[in-house]
């Protein structure tokens, strides 16, 4: 959402970057890898916890590899969420300048628009899931071994 949210109000392309930070003040708290290593071990909800969903994405090293919680090849299709997304498009409305009394009209707008055209708004109260059933989608990111 922040991707496209920086397309359009900042014509931001997305070959410079995989994701603009719009909403900076959760990294205020964990602003690095570093502090994240440091953080994790104390959740109990792990990757769960508020604090790692603000900022942090959930990853497996391979999309072969067996993972106990969430393997690739058995879930992406059908997509994948440790909780609901209730709020974050208002969050995000607001931070690019929308009122807070207009951001909740205009996210449920959004949502029924994203809808119409086929997209999975199941995470969102009061959303459906798509037509397909295939709501997930893959992020591949690399990472040079030095």
């Amino acid at each position: 959402v922040q991707a496209a949210v920086a397309a359009v109000l900042f014509r931001f392309k997305s070959e410079f970057a995989a994701l603009p930070r719009i909403l900076c003040s959760p990294f205020k708290h964990i602003p690095t890898a570093h502090r994240m290593l440091e953080e994790f071990p104390k959740w109990m909800d792990q990757d769960h916890n508020q604090a790692f969903r603000l900022v942090g994405l959930c990853g497996t090293s391979s999309l072969l590899a067996h993972d106990d919680e969430a393997p690739a090849k058995s879930v992406f299709l059908a997509g994948y969420s440790v909780g609901p997304l209730g709020g974050v498009l208002e969050k995000v409305l607001q931070s690019c300048g929308v009122p807070k009394v207009t951001a909740p009209s205009l996210a449920k707008e959004i949502i029924k628009l994203a809808a119409v055209h086929g997209l999975d708004t199941s995470g969102i109260p009061g959303g459906t899931k798509c037509k397909s059933g295939r709501s997930g989608h893959m992020l591949q990111i690399f990472l040079r071994r030095e």
